[in-house]
């Protein structure tokens, strides 16, 4: 659980930002809870815990935790989901992290508008005395933060979905609108209408493609960009209609510590499957559920948090005789608890997932996994092969048949289970080794010695 010290909110202009880093009008004299060494990190986030945790921000938290592992100096800035009359920063230590979270004024909030100078202008005096920008995401900040960081510092962007060409983040369109190809926003006016009811088709057909050509600005002067899997990489570049050649591709990794966990023969009862992550129609919680209704050799264990009202009443409602356990939000001894009765874990995602943490985490808890074809999720899955076999298998999404089908055989033919249990690699990618990965990008792009001070 996150530790953290919290400076209570107050107003911009109470507050008096207007000096650089130390010694700035407002802020506390306090010396750092680490030695500053020679290579400063910004990290930018749309949130970060304990506001909200969902994949983006595991993953910026474990960056910063290894990058101060390693000797480095680093802040975090993040947006925020609370808005105020007035502009409000607040900072906090989240496990050691410095953290200024900014929030947005109601006028800031609108759903039109992704450029807000007021938040860039915080964000460029806290770049000042940093040696790198790491940008993981725009939204509840602004939209232009590369171009107007990057002639002061470099800037390395990490793509963590597909909000630079799609502002519902994930190109899961409403019901009865599909994605338009590359090139055309049409659709995409349909289906946002709701959120911007204030303009016309034409005038929001106009602002989508300003949009557009805005975020293929920001990605040209990034001095760097990096996506999690070569799915996200592949697609953002194609819907943006730009080049993804020079893009890197930097698996997140294991971003939680988990003690090596193996299996070994058959586990008594009934087949017991794992599912977790926050619970939602998008991530397939209620296709998974429906696919085992009324399946009496299963058990289905669901854990994380619910992130539609009323979602775990339906799911209840849904699985007639399913033998349904639900569990709230977790922590890693929690997870591993829940793994070592369970026989495999499962991820129906809807969603064209940009990468799959939680695949990893069930590989390293040693459970074989079984994902929807959608997205990244078969990606790094096929990542965890041995032998050329996956530790699992791919289901079709929004297929509840087909998940019944393949569960149901393992039921029946138990020794496919045992295989998939054999496939599962001793070990998993680390976000440590991909902060390593990152630092090989990050150090020839700085001017000043990046090696921690002894």
């Amino acid at each position: 659980m996150e530790q953290t010290e919290r400076v209570p909110p107050r107003s911009l202009a109470r507050r008096g930002f207007h000096a650089s880093r130390r010694g700035r009008a407002g802020r506390s004299s306090r010396k750092h809870p680490y030695p500053i060494y020679s290579m400063k990190i910004l990290l930018i986030c749309a949130s970060y815990p304990p506001e909200f945790q969902g994949g983006t921000e595991v993953v910026v938290k474990a960056e910063a935790r290894s990058l101060l592992a390693a000797g480095y100096s680093v802040q975090v800035v993040t947006g925020s989901n609370e808005v105020y009359e007035a502009g409000v920063v607040c900072e906090e230590c989240v496990d050691g992290v410095q953290v200024l979270r900014l929030s947005r004024t109601a006028e800031e909030a609108l759903a039109a508008d992704w450029i807000h100078p007021r938040l860039t202008d915080l964000v460029l005096r806290e770049a000042r005395d940093c040696d790198l920008v790491h940008l993981h995401h725009w939204s509840s900040i602004s939209g232009d933060l590369v171009r107007r960081l990057s002639p002061l510092v470099p800037v390395v962007v990490s793509l963590h979905d597909h909000f630079a060409s799609c502002p519902r983040f994930f190109r899961t369109p409403s019901p009865g609108i599909t994605c338009p190809p590359p090139g055309s926003v049409d659709n995409c006016a349909d289906c946002v209408a709701d959120a911007v009811p204030e303009l016309s088709r034409g005038a929001l057909v106009n602002l989508l493609e300003e949009r557009t050509t805005s975020y293929r600005a920001e990605l040209a002067a990034a001095a760097e960009v990096i996506a999690p899997s070569e799915h996200v990489r592949d697609c953002l570049a194609r819907e943006l209609g730009i080049s993804s050649a020079t893009w890197r591709v930097v698996p997140h990794g294991l971003c939680r510590e988990f003690a090596s966990q193996t299996r070994e023969g058959s586990r008594a009862g009934p087949l017991s499957v794992l599912h977790f992550g926050n619970r939602s129609r998008i991530k397939g919680s209620l296709d998974l559920v429906r696919a085992l209704s009324h399946e009496s050799g299963i058990k289905l264990v669901l854990a994380g948090r619910e992130v539609e009202p009323g979602f775990d009443d339906l799911l209840r409602q849904e699985a007639g005789s399913l033998d349904l356990e639900i569990h709230g939000s977790y922590g890693a001894s929690d997870l591993r608890r829940l793994a070592r009765s369970a026989d495999l874990a499962a991820f129906p995602s809807q969603a064209f997932e940009s990468y799959g943490l939680v695949v990893e985490e069930a590989l390293a808890l040693g459970l074989p996994v079984w994902v929807s074809d959608r997205g990244a999720l078969p990606e790094v899955l096929a990542r965890a092969a041995r032998f050329g076999c996956l530790p699992g298998g791919v289901l079709p999404a929004e297929n509840p048949r087909a998940w019944r089908d393949a569960l149901r055989e393992l039921v029946k033919d138990p020794d496919k289970l045992q295989d998939a249990i054999a496939r599962v690699p001793p070990s998993v990618r680390t976000a440590a080794q991909a902060t390593g990965d990152l630092l090989d990008i990050f150090r020839p792009l700085t001017t000043r010695s990046n090696t921690p001070s002894p």
